[in-house]
């Protein structure tokens, strides 16, 4: 995964602006396609006359923008934002704003406009652009703030970009090495050394009580290797059992005219195994992002962002002193895929932060 963000980049510019295509998949159903390579991002939305046509002049006519200020950077992904655009004219002249966004929606009034509604996490940017009303010249700025999900709830975050093993949450569950064979590659985007893949390698994170969930999200891209038809770990706080006190897994035994499938899974402290199957088979040689949502009420799997299946009143899990690892379990299980935006959060997630997730950068 590549995360390149530009906080509070403010450009006063003379030159036209392009914008590229960003923002949030449009998958008439993101159940029925698998995760590819090179997922684009498209929409947005846009305001006033113009939107998307010639830009301003850079202060031509005695039109300036002095300062466009974003309220909140980093964006909650539920909450939105507020935008201010300060400009001056010559004396007497009226002014018009224009305001436009590449993700979410923007709702103009003059100066000012409200910023919201977002679906993707990731980088986003609002323009705007300022006109005198008698054509008398015009200006335009933008600014460049990050969109995320739950940060409050983040308790590490593995985007393993240009093969660092550090930790992006903030909180320091920096990865001090592999065991194992594993390598950086490309991710599903092409970013050299922007995955991690496992060749029977463990990671191991650092023990920390922050790992000792009751509730939370865990999630991480991956892409599976042919041929593999046993269960693989992907994420897991266990000991030398297989599922331990959370466990999201890639299962490679036949369950009706499925061969390799989803599941989140811990053991009770009566040591039985429970289990949510998120029936979706999974192709080899394809990206697909996994998620397990779990709480005392409830557990959920979820495959590309969709929920696929919900157990409610789930069993205690038993609370184990383990390390949580990456790409195996306690009792082995490597997981032989390639890894990448390895996320656990202490709360579960809803399917809308997500799908934000899943559709992101």
């Amino acid at each position: 995964m590549r995360c390149t963000p530009f906080r509070n980049l403010v450009v006063l510019s003379a030159c036209p602006l392009v914008f590229a295509a960003c923002g949030e998949v449009t998958d008439a159903d993101p159940d029925a396609a698998d995760e590819q390579a090179g997922e684009d991002a498209s929409g947005g939305g846009t305001s006033g006359p113009d939107a998307g046509g010639e830009n301003g002049n850079g202060g031509d006519g005695g039109v300036a923008i002095e300062a466009l200020d974003v309220a909140d950077d980093p964006i909650h992904f539920d909450q939105g934002t507020s935008a201010t655009c300060a400009a001056s004219g010559p004396d007497g002249s009226d002014l018009v704003y224009t305001w436009q966004v590449d993700r979410g929606e923007v709702t103009p009034a003059g100066d000012e406009a409200d910023w919201g509604n977002f679906t993707v996490e990731g980088s986003a940017t609002i323009t705007c652009k300022v006109d005198d009303a008698e054509g008398g010249g015009s200006d335009e700025a933008s600014i460049t703030v990050d969109v995320v999900v739950a940060l409050d709830a983040l308790v590490a975050h593995y985007p393993f970009d240009d093969g660092s093993l550090l930790d992006a949450s903030g909180n320091g569950h920096h990865i001090s090495g592999v065991s194992g064979d594993a390598e950086f590659v490309d991710d599903r985007h092409g970013n050299e050394e922007s995955a991690l893949e496992f060749e029977g390698a463990t990671v191991t994170l650092p023990d920390d009580s922050a790992f000792d969930l009751t509730s939370g999200t865990i999630m991480a891209r991956v892409h599976r290797n042919p041929g593999l038809k046993e269960h693989r770990a992907i994420i897991s706080k266990s000991d030398d059992t297989a599922l331990g006190q959370y466990t999201l897994r890639v299962r490679g035994d036949s369950v009706g005219d499925r061969e390799t499938f989803p599941e989140y899974g811990h053991d009770t402290s009566d040591n039985d195994p429970f289990t949510v199957d998120a029936d979706r088979e999974l192709h080899d040689d394809n990206w697909y992002h996994l998620a397990a949502a779990f709480d005392a009420s409830e557990a959920a799997t979820f495959v590309n962002g969709s929920q696929r299946t919900v157990s409610s009143s789930p069993p205690a899990a038993e609370q184990i002193d383990a390390p949580v690892r990456l790409g195996s379990s306690g009792a082995g299980h490597a997981a032989f895929s390639t890894l990448d935006d390895v996320r656990i959060y202490d709360r579960p997630l809803t399917e809308a932060e997500i799908q934000a997730i899943r559709q992101g950068e």
